[in-house]
């Protein structure tokens, strides 16, 4: 339903945030 496809939008918002973040940490160090 709707809100399955939400919570999977949200969860691959999540995981791209986090694949930045480590990039960001990475680079930084």
């Amino acid at each position: 339903g709707i809100v399955s496809v939400l919570n999977a939008n949200i969860r691959g918002l999540a995981v791209a945030l986090n694949a930045i973040a480590d990039k960001k940490q990475t680079q930084a160090s």
